[in-house]
């Protein structure tokens, strides 16, 4: 069941504290039925190369050409970049959470994700996989609101939850993390 803003409010002023979202300056912005998250200002690309990419071998992945600002992050026509959330993301065991574009943003042709389920016990930054989709340069302020994450609780607690001793691969991440798949194949 997804919550209502104040069913949010109830949650992050109780102990069940989804400190589901955390920032530095303490604000968590909650909208009528999600929590909107903001852009963080490390980023980056994959580089260009001639050979393909084997999913299952990590030797032939492109270089990862990290970057950051703290005021503007450039993403040309279509151009691909990883960037984060600066808000870090505390899932609770009984909770599973759905990241999505805000109308704003993508009415300007960004796709801001393809990857946007949270499993329960989830803890990190989300890296955010962007794409221009238009002719234009698109300049993206870190700290800007920039996708929404909705939060539903289960009916119960699934028997195993997400956590790096269980293999996942991304549990504790912060800024834009490449990929790992050549991990399923280890």
């Amino acid at each position: 069941m997804a919550h209502s803003s104040t069913d949010f409010n109830r949650l992050l002023d109780s102990n069940h504290a989804p400190a589901i979202v955390a920032r530095d300056d303490g604000e968590v912005s909650i909208e009528p039925s999600s929590i909107d998250l903001h852009l963080g200002q490390e980023y980056g690309w994959l580089k260009e190369q001639k050979r393909p990419v084997s999913v299952w071998n990590e030797e032939t992945y492109p270089e990862f050409a990290h970057q950051y600002n703290d005021t503007e992050i450039l993403i040309h026509p279509k151009e691909f970049l990883l960037a984060h959330t600066e808000d870090v993301v505390h899932l609770p065991s009984d909770c599973v959470g759905f990241l999505h574009g805000r109308s704003s943003v993508g009415r300007l042709g960004l796709f801001v994700h393809n990857a946007g389920l949270l499993d329960p016990g989830f803890r990190g930054s989300i890296t955010l996989e962007l794409f221009n989709a238009t002719r234009n340069t698109i300049v993206l302020k870190p700290g800007m609101r920039i996708c929404q994450m909705t939060v539903h609780e289960l009916d119960s607690t699934p028997d195993v939850e997400y956590s790096a001793h269980n293999g996942n691969k991304y549990q504790g991440q912060r800024g834009p993390t490449p990929s790992r798949l050549h991990e399923d194949f280890d």
